[in-house]
């Protein structure tokens, strides 16, 4: 199956029809969908304005700041090579593992509270970009780059790897790589 994200709930398309998810109709947390990922288990994930769903076995289960998350806008998730939920907020960084949410923001290290995407590399290492720069958190402490390290710009959108293990930022004025 194709999943996609809408403004309007989840989508999935298994090659032949599309079936959209909604709050409604399904219990999905929010129907504007901002992130995707799919973890070990083929659990669906899904960041919204008003929280995190999980879509599994056909039903939804829906986690906002009262079960522990940071803040309920959530505009990034990776699933790391051990299955831990990383999910970017406005407020930092949650991180789901055996039911429990463990959090860090400006106060622990990251370079901004507001996350935009979210990759782990070859190496291990989990890489945030953020509206202040990128962090890369390895050995449970935060490296911080911005346009002192030759960004364009400190709002960092998207972040890639590259088979050479370059890594490439997409910034709100152009991209660059380390």
């Amino acid at each position: 199956s194709i999943w996609c994200g809408t403004t309007a709930g989840l989508s999935r398309f298994d090659g032949k029809t599309f079936h959209t998810f909604t709050k409604k109709k399904d219990g999905l947390v929010n129907d504007i969908i901002n992130a995707l990922a799919k973890d070990k288990m083929g659990k669906i994930w899904i960041g919204t304005e008003q929280g995190l769903s999980c879509y599994s076995q056909g039903q939804f289960s829906n986690y906002t700041v009262e079960d522990g998350l940071n803040d309920n806008f959530v505009q990034a998730i990776m699933v790391d090579k051990t299955d831990r939920i990383w999910i970017g907020t406005k407020k930092g960084i949650s991180i789901l593992q055996n039911g429990k949410f463990v959090s860090y923001g400006v106060k622990e290290g990251l370079v901004s509270g507001w996350v935009e995407s979210i990759i782990q590399d070859y190496a291990g290492n989990i890489w945030i970009g953020a509206h202040n720069g990128v962090s890369v958190f390895k050995d449970g402490s935060f490296t911080n780059y911005d346009s002192r390290h030759g960004f364009p710009s400190e709002k960092v959108f998207t972040i890639c790897q590259d088979r050479e293990r370059n890594m490439w930022f997409g910034t709100i004025r152009g991209m660059c790589k380390l």
